[in-house]
């Protein structure tokens, strides 16, 4: 029986010894330095960075999801229950407007991760709709405690950053039609009737709060010829909640600009000025003119070629080719008769008509210090054509 009683002992012994062997090697003797941290699943870093920006109809966007999914997670298995207290993070946001799917975590003895989704009770993110200044909100999860006093908190804090433009609806002038002009011009005179004119409205990018009165103002000529601008209206008005004026005006420019100074080439520019009670209503690009002479040089043709009809109906082009004398034979050479209209053209430029007289073809008519009699040289009698 002894025997037995020994035997029975040193059994027990090495079962109890195994036991011990088995609880080493569960590594859980380190457990005390583990860490726990939040993180926004999907994302590598802890924090997130968005832009928040009006749209044309004034309505706040965000460029991302505020809605997060946060993971807090130990970076061991716990032997025992833990209990883990989380609270949002929120700057800028008022308490009520966030949403915590549950603060109070619990992870039981083997479990590492647990989630937590933070939203806004708003989803689009209205409460900040009525803010017209810049601001900066951030939304998030933070670990407020931790039943464990040995657990480190790595990454304590995680969260989504919106940095907020301020709200502008700014001015700007909107055209119809070309802004570039160019007219033909001899020695000191523009020889065109088409007026330098250009319709346009007043917009703004988003709408503001109150009616905005536009006037304008004009850059790029010397205050002496500042009445040979016009703006018909002098002002123009954007209701309020609106983006675009009703009426639309009418930049002119006279051509005595032109005569009176001396440049080829002008860039005038149009600005507008706003005036309104939202603060948020400011101005923006006008509209930029380039206005140029093209020079014209030629001078009255003392008298009119004969021009063979065939040639006429070809191009009705005038050759110089030789001075015709009174000949009765006129009309069956050249197709013309006396009185019928003469055009000058330069460059395809309608410049103005002259009446072909019944001597010879003699020009009734004269331009602006080139009198009757000057013959047409050069180059200029590639431009001289028969009116239709």
């Amino acid at each position: 029986m002894k025997r037995y009683g020994i035997f029975i002992t040193a059994l027990c012994s090495g079962w109890l010894l195994t036991g011990c062997a088995d609880d080493e090697n569960l590594g859980l003797t380190d457990y005390p330095a583990a860490a726990i941290g939040v993180s926004i699943a999907g994302e590598k870093s802890e924090t997130v960075v968005m832009a928040a920006a009006y749209d044309e109809n004034g309505l706040l966007q965000v460029d991302g999801d505020l809605a997060r999914e946060y993971t807090v997670e130990l970076a061991t298995a716990s032997p025992e229950d833990i209990r883990v207290v989380v609270e949002p993070v929120a700057t800028n946001i008022p308490a009520e407007a966030i949403v915590v799917s549950e603060t109070d975590l619990w992870f039981p003895a083997g479990t590492v991760r647990r989630s937590v989704s933070v939203s806004l009770a708003d989803a689009d993110f209205g409460f900040a709709q009525a803010e017209r200044g810049g601001m900066t909100y951030e939304l998030g999860l933070r670990i407020a405690a931790v039943s464990n006093p040995n657990v480190v908190m790595e990454r304590s804090e995680a969260k989504v950053v919106v940095d907020k433009e301020a709200y502008r609806a700014t001015c700007t002038l909107r055209g119809e039609g070309d802004t570039s002009f160019s007219r033909p011009y001899w020695d000191g005179k523009v020889f065109s009737d088409e007026p330098i004119s250009h319709t346009f409205k007043a917009v703004l990018d988003r709408p503001a709060s109150a009616d905005t009165k536009i006037t304008f103002s004009s850059a790029g000529l010397d205050e002496q010829y500042a009445g040979m601008v016009t703006v018909v209206p002098a002002e123009l008005i954007i209701p309020a909640g609106a983006r675009e004026s009703a009426e639309s005006a009418v930049w002119t420019l006279s051509n005595g600009y032109l005569e009176q100074t001396e440049p080829l080439n002008y860039t005038l520019s149009l600005l507008p000025v706003v005036t309104s009670d939202d603060p948020a209503a400011v101005a923006g690009e006008g509209l930029t003119f380039a206005v140029s002479k093209a020079l014209q040089a030629f001078a009255l043709a003392e008298r009119v070629v004969a021009v063979r009809p065939e040639r006429m109906e070809r191009d009705g082009r005038v050759r110089r080719s030789r001075r015709m004398g009174p000949d009765r034979s006129r009309t069956e050479r050249t197709g013309r008769r006396p009185g019928d209209g003469l055009e000058i053209l330069q460059g395809g430029t309608y410049i103005r008509r002259y009446a072909v007289g019944a001597r010879a073809g003699r020009l009734l008519g004269e331009l602006p210090d080139q009198p009757v009699g000057r013959s047409l040289f050069g180059a200029s009698c590639r431009h001289l054509y028969f009116g239709r």
